[in-house]
């Protein structure tokens, strides 16, 4: 939670937010702090937390709008591998979360086909009562008539 707190605070006031005026430099984007992912595009982390896919909180808790300006604009943008790194990262969710869905569609055929047995039994159980009703309706008919 205290991660969450200072994280939206750094988001607010800025990564800086604890120096004197004067003190520290301007952290740039590559600072180790700074999360690649949210440079490149949106970090991971922030966009499935509280889904299925959950990857805890970004461990760079530097996700600044202005760094990310910077970057863009910068001559080593597309230079320092961030963006193959994190279409990698991407790649590599995707394709989990597709084996998933397979994986998911796999056990609804297998359900369904369950279900279809299922049906089948179904029938033929009622198939089977009601000849036993029908049965036992003439059964008593005929007992019926004895009895008069």
């Amino acid at each position: 939670m205290t991660d969450y707190m200072a994280q939206m605070l750094n988001e607010l006031m800025g990564p800086q937010r604890n120096s004197l005026p004067g003190e520290g430099g301007a952290i740039d984007f590559d600072h180790p702090d700074v999360c690649r992912d949210f440079l490149v595009g949106f970090c991971l982390a922030e966009a499935f937390r509280n889904t299925k896919n959950d990857l805890g909180f970004c461990p760079f808790p530097i996700h600044d709008e202005a760094l990310k300006k910077r970057y863009q604009e910068s001559s080593r943008f597309g230079r320092l591998g961030y963006e193959e790194k994190y279409f990698e990262r991407l790649n590599r969710m995707h394709n989990e979360v597709r084996r998933k869905i397979e994986k998911n569609e796999a056990r609804l055929v297998h359900t369904r086909a369950d279900t279809h047995v299922s049906v089948e039994v179904y029938d033929k159980k009622k198939k089977d009562l009601i000849e036993k009703r029908e049965m036992l309706g003439r059964r008593i008919e005929g007992l019926m008539e004895e009895a008069e």
